[in-house]
């Protein structure tokens, strides 16, 4: 039969233990289902037979087709004989040649004569003539070899019958080892109609076999000769294997591994057959590339290898010579840093960077991880990543996900062109509502780079290259690949500034959101509003400038909101003293800081308004002779700044010009501190005045070029823990004004 029945391609059917679906328990602790994949138990098996320069570039299933042919046999077994017969032997050896009558000269026997003698001799002589013992006649006897082997142990051969059974390749019955390689109970029956057909082999290669497979029936060890075999019945069986390449980084040389699932063991003799065939190796690489997208040619002038990557090889090789020669010193220090780095590789091919997700996530304990994917896919992200990121969430661990928009080359129609699958999409939105402040996404600008970045106790590791952490995983279901990508592990600055950069990135992400979500929002949540989101960033020194344009617009909210909530209260303040004759609690709740509005005072709240008007008004006018005096001139100016206040009050100059003519004074700007911003409206300033740990704002000012740089021309910094003056603030200063200051 042809060699090439060594190899049969197997349809999109076989594959190792099937992943289950993503199995939630509805409780209060809930579990979430990750099961070990083949491809991590093929990984395991394979770095310890492979050297640390070699790295697997694809795998595809392999069925083995062998045939088990059962024999009856007559096998010669030694057993003990006579001294009369090993003397008889003796005799003969001594000799070269003997005839009857010498050999009974010699044992004393007179059977020329004695015809007793002579009949116990010549059955003696006959029954080792049928063992094999001897050959001849009365003139001249012969030892034969067996008779030697007798004559050496004292023992000679009797015939048994044994029958037995022979696993076998057809045109490998060299290959000895198939029957210890394989398990038994995972051989497959091949169902086929024909007549099996009966696979003779020789009696050397049957004894070949037989000598690691039946040694009942022949063993050189304990001298069982097996003399014939007969052939009972040949049955075609099958074992479902998986083929493995690696390629050294080294020489370049690519090689094969046959893998049993069903024992998770490498093969190393079938492997070593099967390597050495080129024509059996050339057809399981070439069912390695498969019908799939994700799989791609290996061909060396296309592979495009980054800086980290060829670092990592460079790295991965130094590894290897030091393993070889570990008495020898070594001065290669950012090689021991990497020994150092929470036990990682240098380089990782795509199955064992999946088991390095599987061990991110499962094992090092992180406090974040971050995955940075051109594209997330269902297929991928459903079934093999979300489980991971689940479990690590309900942990307390955090995780952040980015992807790239869509270039616009791309064909958008018909979904075409999505960077993200509808079922990821729902389940990170689902994520990021479930576990808000722990799970991060976002969508940035067109971007090809992959990268993973584990974050521990302050330390950044990043892993980057053409791995699509979310849009590929390894797993049988694709039948067979080979692949280019490979993960390597980043000098550790590089990951320290990636870290700061993808943070960075998520926090203007989230900040932009944020505000988009304004128009949305009611008073209520504006007024109380809270983003566990925002809050990461916020607590990382080095993003605070980002939130200052933010804070501003949310401050400018909550400002207006609450001016509107006050000039609600001072217009119904009248209506109020109505409703209080009838019930009094009802005046406590005009405002949403009841008394807090105004002093405690017999007069009602309208006549208190008129007062502050009025004292905001003579204070506005009056002259600056000491810091009390401009304090209050800055309240009352702020107050004046709300709704329609300056209408009201009977100001010399608008109260606009009047702040920028105020501010410009030079005793003013000693005792005060200004910091400028962007309005909310094109073309204006925001202006913040800081004065006796209080801060006044002042929104959407129109100021000239000459003004602004005249004035502003700095940006002082404002202590973190204080608030800015609210109206009902505004008006216990200018009412209580003696005690200002």
């Amino acid at each position: 039969m042809a060699k090439n029945k060594l190899y049969k391609k197997i349809g999109k059917n076989f594959s190792s233990q099937k992943q289950d679906n993503l199995k939630k328990k509805r409780s209060s602790d809930p579990q979430y289902i990750i099961e070990e994949t083949m491809e991590m138990r093929l990984d395991s098996c394979v770095k310890k037979v492979k050297d640390l320069s070699e790295l697997i570039i694809g795998y595809t299933p392999y069925r083995l087709n062998f045939r088990i042919n059962t024999y009856n046999g007559i096998t010669n077994k030694p057993s003990k004989v006579s001294s009369f017969a090993n003397a008889v032997v003796g005799i003969i050896l001594a000799d070269g040649q003997s005839s009857f009558s010498h050999i009974g000269q010699v044992l004393g026997l007179n059977v020329d004569i004695d015809l007793a003698e002579h009949k116990m001799l010549e059955k003696a002589i006959k029954q080792m003539i049928d063992i094999h013992l001897l050959e001849g006649d009365d003139s001249a006897y012969n030892v034969t070899d067996q008779g030697k082997t007798f004559a050496e142990h004292g023992e000679k051969m009797e015939p048994y019958p044994s029958k037995f059974s022979l696993w076998f390749v057809p045109g490998y019955a060299d290959y000895l080892y198939l029957r210890s390689e394989l398990s038994e109970d995972f051989v497959n029956d091949i169902e086929d109609e024909t007549p099996c057909e009966q696979m003779e082999l020789s009696i050397d290669e049957i004894k070949n076999l037989a000598e690691y497979q039946a040694t009942h029936a022949h063993s050189s060890k304990d001298r069982f000769i097996l003399q014939e075999a007969k052939l009972e019945k040949s049955e075609e069986k099958s074992y479902n294997l998986w083929a493995c390449f690696i390629r050294s980084v080294r020489t370049k040389q690519v090689r094969v591994l046959i893998y049993d699932d069903n024992t998770q063991s490498i093969l190393v003799k079938l492997s070593e057959i099967v390597d050495k065939d080129e024509n059996i190796k050339q057809q399981l690489f070439d069912s390695m590339l498969g019908n799939t997208p994700d799989v791609e040619v290996l061909d060396q002038k296309d592979v495009v290898i980054s800086d980290e990557q060829r670092k990592a090889e460079e790295d991965l090789l130094k590894a290897e010579e030091k393993q070889a020669s570990p008495n020898e010193s070594s001065n290669d220090t950012d090689l021991a840093g990497l020994e150092e780095r929470l036990h990682k590789h240098a380089l990782y091919d795509s199955i064992s960077f999946e088991t390095e997700i599987h061990t991110i996530f499962q094992q090092d304990n992180a406090d974040e991880i971050w995955l940075s994917s051109p594209w997330v896919g269902d297929d991928a992200f459903m079934h093999s990543r979300l489980p991971l990121i689940q479990t690590f969430l309900h942990q307390g661990g955090k995780v952040f996900i980015s992807y790239s928009e869509a270039e616009g080359g791309l064909d958008k129609s018909k979904g075409k062109g999505q960077m993200i699958g509808w079922q990821s999409n729902k389940a990170i939105n689902q994520l990021a509502k479930y576990y808000p402040g722990q799970f991060f996404y976002a969508q940035f600008a067109a971007f090809h780079s992959k990268n993973v970045i584990e974050v521990k106790n302050g330390q950044s590791i990043l892993f980057t290259g053409s791995f699509n952490v979310l849009s590929f995983h390894v797993v049988p279901e694709h039948e067979s690949h080979i692949r280019k990508e490979e993960m390597a592990l980043a000098h550790y600055q590089v990951a320290e500034n990636k870290y700061r950069e993808f943070k960075k990135q998520f926090a203007q992400s989230y900040i932009k959101r944020a505000e988009d979500s304004f128009s949305t929002l009611t008073e209520a949540q504006i007024l109380n509003y809270k983003n566990p989101a925002l809050d990461y960033f916020r607590k990382d020194d080095i993003l605070a400038s980002l939130f200052a344009d933010f804070d501003e617009k949310l401050d400018e909210l909550a400002f207006s909101i609450r001016n509107r909530k006050f000039e609600r209260s001072v217009n119904q303040s009248s209506n109020a003293r109505v409703y209080e004759n009838r019930d009094k609690k009802f005046s406590d709740k005009t405002s949403d800081k009841g008394d807090s509005l105004f002093t405690k005072s017999k007069e009602s709240k309208e006549e208190q308004f008129a007062k502050v008007l009025s004292n905001a008004e003579k204070f506005v006018n009056a002259d600056l002779v000491d810091e009390k005096a401009i304090f209050l001139k800055l309240a009352s100016l702020c107050f004046l700044s709300i709704g329609e206040n300056s209408q009201k009050a009977q100001l010399q100059v608008p109260w606009n010009k009047d702040l920028i003519g105020f501010l410009s004074r030079g005793d003013v700007q000693k005792v005060v501190k200004i910091n400028v911003q962007k309005g909310r409206e094109e073309g204006t300033t925001n202006i913040l005045v800081l004065m006796n740990e209080t801060i006044f704002r002042f929104f959407n000012l129109s100021l000239t070029k000459v003004e602004f740089f005249s004035l502003f021309n700095r940006k002082e910094v404002f202590p973190s823990n204080l608030k800015s003056a609210q109206p009902w603030d505004l008006s216990n200063i200018i009412l209580n004004c003696k005690n200002n200051v």
